[in-house]
């Protein structure tokens, strides 16, 4: 039996989250004084004689998305567990199952979760739709006293060599001064500019020194409202899904970091914004997370800065990068670099969504206008390609949301796409796709899913790879 949890079974959800996830107390008790009771929880009961008693449970956690620029409620599955002795009987199954159908009533596009193993999702038709950036790397003090060293000596050289060359004119002005008995006394040779490479390749003092920056743990609200407003201005322009930022998720954020110890780095140039990360130690790595640079041109700059600030407070020489996938052309260093030894960047596959309404997703859907001028049968100008409209009629299969299942309508036209569920009956031979492929490509950016569908015509697979793919996302949130 499925019933929401009341509140009245606290005790016996936290039990249960403790048996499954062994977080630290200081964490699990963040997670149930913070973030439970604004959620809502499934559970899965058995019907006793004495109580009613959980087999499973499924926490779903609100979260306000951006999809291509619109807002858009979603909730993100997170806590699910099976009590030991009911698990491989279905309970899992029957608490998912509910979740589609629920989401999907009060009109919810997708849901989307961070699997711990992924096995366990792909037969109910999640499917990868982001990997973040991970890279580890070692802060190396002596190569930073070496090049210390080598631009002070730099330093000292170009400072003689600018004294001796003057020295030198100097003699040269007296000789013919002299000889013409016009001898003045010379004025002191004037100081040389000292260069302000201390770092390695930076030109500039104020670049490569992590005293640049202010580093602030704490902002009041007002503060933070122009942030995080600055910020999803930015993430619109980078991501086709991402979670919007306000001042309760940072406040949320700031409380659950501090359950493990950590901090959130609020990161500053004079009164110009630079950033933010969260900070904290975790295994044999001081860890950044949750990271955020105002200014592209910056982000190389901004993690050297932030690196360096932890080091002189912390000392913990190895580090872990952790982020959005925004960041991949900044991690691509490897070996030595300035004072770090890079190791390999990887992208690890983090979060996999579900479609629950394709109908109402196709609101948010763009179409490849240059690929449909191809496709035209007449020969089009640029200035009426968009006119062209392709259509096409096929079956989507979705075997645990059968609300969701029938034949629907595509049409693509002026960069737009409409997906319209019809009243007709799927006959033999009608072309067909699972949510699963459809879910792979729109999410995923996978095309063989859609050209391995052997029950789609080639009409039907050029149709959806002219779909533009929701493929550039960003949700970083654990809980």
């Amino acid at each position: 039996m499925i019933v929401w949890d009341d509140g009245t079974k606290k005790q016996r959800v936290y039990e249960m989250w403790e048996d499954n996830f062994h977080d630290p107390v200081s964490y699990a008790n963040f997670y149930f004084n913070e973030v439970y009771g604004k959620n809502e929880v499934l559970l899965n009961e058995e019907m006793s004689a004495d109580e009613n008693i959980v087999k499973g449970m499924l926490h779903l956690n609100p979260y306000t998305l951006h999809v291509k620029g619109q807002q858009a409620e979603a909730k993100y599955i997170v806590g699910v567990a099976t009590d030991e002795e009911y698990r491989r009987q279905g309970v899992m199954r029957e608490l998912l199952v509910k979740t589609f159908q629920e989401l999907r009533s009060r009109g919810e596009l997708f849901t989307y979760l961070m699997p711990a193993d992924e096995n366990y999702y792909l037969p109910f038709d999640f499917r990868f739709g982001m990997a973040q950036v991970e890279q580890e790397l070692e802060y190396l003090p002596e190569l930073r006293k070496e090049t210390e060293k080598q631009a002070k000596d730099i330093i000292e050289k170009d400072s003689k060599d600018s004294i001796d060359a003057k020295q030198e004119s100097v003699a040269k002005n007296k000789e013919v001064l002299l000889k013409k008995e016009e001898v003045e006394q010379e004025s002191q040779t004037e100081e040389c500019p000292i260069k302000e490479d201390i770092l390695g390749d930076n030109k500039n003092k104020s670049e490569s020194s992590f005293e640049k920056y202010t580093f602030k743990t704490e902002l009041s609200d007002a503060e933070l409202e122009t942030l995080v407003a600055q910020e999803n201005v930015i993430k619109d322009t980078l991501f086709d899904i991402f979670t919007e930022i306000s001042v309760p998720y940072i406040r949320k954020m700031e409380k659950e970091v501090e359950s493990d110890y950590g901090q959130v780095l609020y990161v500053f140039d004079g009164e110009s914004y630079v950033g933010r990360a969260a900070v904290g130690a975790e295994d044999s790595y001081f860890v950044l997370s949750q990271v955020f640079c105002a200014d592209a041109s910056k982000r190389e700059n901004f993690l050297e800065q932030v690196i360096l600030y932890c080091e002189e407070k912390y000392h913990y020489n190895r580090y872990q990068l952790i982020l959005d996938p925004s960041w991949k052309d900044i991690t691509t260093k490897i070996g030595l670099y300035r004072n770090f030894r890079f190791m390999p960047a990887k992208r690890v596959k983090k979060i996999m969504f579900r479609l629950l309404n394709i109908e109402e997703l196709s609101k948010f859907l763009e179409c490849k206008i240059e690929t449909l001028k191809e496709t035209s049968e007449t020969d089009c100008e640029i200035d009426n390609c968009e006119a062209y409209t392709y259509r096409e009629d096929i079956y989507i299969e979705d075997k645990y949301l059968e609300e969701q299942s029938g034949v629907y309508h595509f049409s693509l036209k002026d960069g737009k796409v409409s997906i319209t569920k019809t009243e007709t009956i799927k006959t033999d031979g009608m072309q067909s796709v699972s949510i699963a492929a459809l879910t792979d490509y729109l999410f995923g950016k996978k095309e063989e899913s859609i050209d391995s569908c052997e029950t789609l015509t080639e009409e039907g697979k050029m149709l959806l790879k002219n779909i533009c793919p929701l493929s550039e996302n960003c949700i970083m949130e654990i809980v």
